[in-house]
């Protein structure tokens, strides 16, 4: 199983009727993800240095990258890469799937990137369906980022399933806004440290989340 195969599209596709496209990026195309997601790309690796420095995962100077923190360069997944001596990020999956919209415009109507980290976590990041109101409902979200739960629920489940394949300990999240929080613990999420939240957000990382795989 791949990180492609986490996004649902057999069911996008039956949504919409097979009329979406699918815009998609893997590791090789890191620096176009830079272009196009530079604070998440800086949000991921923060997450996992922070977690490094904080349960002590390996013995670094947290001062190391301080430069790259102040400007918020995503590039940091670079150098933090280098100080560890191994790979911050294992692999890397980014993808859009758009439709026609009614002025023949691209309309984006969803949104995933999902990262297989260290030291063997999956993280997913800029999770997003957008679906027009003439799609049939399957639940009672409102929420204009993440309406129609059940792909949610179903993409949950492929990133669970990918997970186990690659012995990964965690899936993790990082959130843009604590809107969200409710939404994943009903998907079975906790948050890592309640206390670290606004801090989080404030540093750009997101509010940090995980499920045990």
């Amino acid at each position: 199983m791949n990180l492609r195969d986490i996004l649902p599209k057999e069911e996008m596709y039956r949504l919409f009727d097979g009329g979406i496209t699918f815009e998609e990026y893997t590791f090789k195309d890191i620096d176009s993800i830079k272009e196009m997601k530079a604070h998440i790309l800086f949000g991921l690796t923060m997450y996992v240095w922070n977690r490094i420095v904080r349960f002590n995962l390996v013995e670094v100077d947290p001062s190391a990258v301080t430069d790259y923190i102040e400007r918020k360069d995503p590039d940091i997944y670079r150098k933090a890469s280098s100080i560890l001596g191994a790979d911050i990020i294992k692999d890397l999956y980014y993808v859009k799937g758009q439709i026609e919209g009614a002025s023949n415009d691209s309309m984006t109507v969803s949104e995933l990137l999902a990262a297989r980290i260290y030291p063997n976590n999956l993280h997913l990041a800029d999770i997003s369906f957008i679906l027009p109101e003439k799609t049939p409902s399957k639940g009672d979200y409102n929420d204009p980022d993440l309406q129609h739960e059940y792909l949610l629920y179903k993409l949950i489940d492929n990133a669970v399933r990918y997970g186990k394949s690659k012995g990964c300990n965690y899936l993790m999240l990082t959130l843009k806004s604590s809107h969200y929080v409710k939404i994943f613990s009903k998907c079975g999420f906790m948050l890592e440290d309640p206390l670290t939240e606004t801090k989080s957000v404030e540093l750009g990382m997101g509010i940090p989340m995980l499920k045990l795989i």
